[in-house]
């Protein structure tokens, strides 16, 4: 399973469009970022810090989440995030990456 090792590093958070920008850059295909909950509306990031920034793609069906642990998928070819089942990670070779963060200490 594709993970962030570390104390201060956790997938990444993402809180404005040029950011976004620069983790799609990092992740070139889909990638895990931190966003996780049971739904869209209650998300929370892996590192404790605000969800005041999203950039969901429109439902086209392709992705779901139904066991109510759920996680956001990037395509970093688009930078749009993706609704979809954490447990996708153990099933599918799709996800060929994470995108992590360090947090200052």
């Amino acid at each position: 399973m594709l993970s962030c090792l570390g104390n201060t590093v956790y997938l990444a958070s993402v809180h404005f469009d040029e950011e976004n920008t620069a983790v799609a850059e990092d992740a070139e295909g889909y990638a895990w970022v931190g966003l996780r909950g049971p739904t869209k509306d209650n998300m929370t990031w892996s590192d404790g810090t605000p969800v005041d920034y999203t950039n969901w793609v429109a439902d086209d069906g392709s992705f779901a989440c139904y066991d109510g642990d759920c996680c956001s998928l990037m395509d970093g070819r688009s930078g749009k995030w993706y609704f979809t089942d954490c447990k996708r990670a153990e099933d599918d070779s799709l996800v060929e990456a994470v995108v992590c963060k360090a947090t200052p200490v």
